[in-house]
């Protein structure tokens, strides 16, 4: 564990905390933050506590997030970030790496998707990657355009291939790295780009100090994030590798972890 985090007591209040979605503010399965979870982060975004999303989802597969005051979304694990006054930071892949990954993962015979900002593209078929897109409730298209689409400005692909693969993914994209939270399949990025980058930018946007924001994750791709953050929570069902660099464990998604912790950081009446 980190030692900044060791000790925080209920006094301290962050003043902006990032959350991610699948598998920490929503169980996976489910497309509804949970009634409780909702209120607990409206009572603190109440207190005056910039609630942002932070996320490896792209803009337009974000959940219902109802009523939740959200200040910002950082999307693509970090690469495009903006909140309601417009666009806060944009890193789109190297075009050249986007061509590469796409020819290498075609030889070993994986298809992968394109991300843009307004829109998902495949290739071509395989489950593990319509898997990974139904995760997030989008559609598996096939478009015509795919192949101009990779003079887009394009900001993640995605490939439904295991680990191993990772290294002769990026074979030849040397300003491109993996972020990953299935085991199936991955997310390809900016090599400068990852959570704890995104966050980075909006705090220096805002003008927040570091150590006054607290990061909530359960994925490998959150690591970076709950590392950077003045104080990384990660949940019950979080990778042992993403507890590990945790400053707290609180309950699994499931059992609504980010309510728990709110309590535990005094952050909400503990008797919500």
């Amino acid at each position: 564990m980190k030692e900044s985090g060791n000790g925080i007591s209920a006094p301290w209040q962050p003043r902006i905390i990032f959350f991610d979605i699948d598998g920490t503010l929503l169980p996976f399965g489910e497309d509804r933050i949970r009634p409780a979870v909702a209120e607990a982060l409206t009572i603190a975004h109440g207190r005056g506590i910039r609630l942002f999303i932070a996320t490896g989802r792209a803009p337009f597969a974000l959940p219902d997030l109802g009523e939740i005051p959200f200040d910002g979304v950082m999307c693509f694990n970090g690469s495009y970030s903006f909140d309601q006054d417009g666009p806060i930071y944009s890193e789109p892949m190297d075009p050249l790496d986007v061509k590469t990954v796409i020819r290498n993962a075609e030889e070993m015979g994986f298809p992968v998707t394109i991300a843009t900002a307004t829109r998902f593209a495949n290739n071509f078929y395989q489950e593990d990657l319509a898997r990974y897109l139904a995760l997030s409730h989008q559609e598996y298209i096939i478009p015509p355009d795919y192949v101009r689409m990779q003079d887009e400005p394009v900001y993640q692909l995605m490939a439904g291939t295991p680990a191993e693969y990772d290294e002769l993914l990026l074979r030849g994209a040397p300003h491109s790295t993996t972020a990953r939270w299935w085991d199936r399949a991955v997310d390809i990025i900016p090599r400068h780009c990852g959570k704890g980058k995104g966050i980075d930018m909006i705090l220096r946007h805002y003008g927040i100090p570091r150590a006054d924001s607290m990061a909530f994750g359960d994925g490998g791709n959150d690591a970076d994030m709950l590392s950077f953050a003045g104080v990384g929570v990660a949940m019950g069902n979080a990778a042992p590798e993403t507890k590990a660099i945790a400053d707290h464990v609180t309950d699994s998604c499931d059992r609504d972890g980010v309510l728990t912790a709110f309590r535990h950081f005094g952050l909400i009446p503990p008797s919500l």
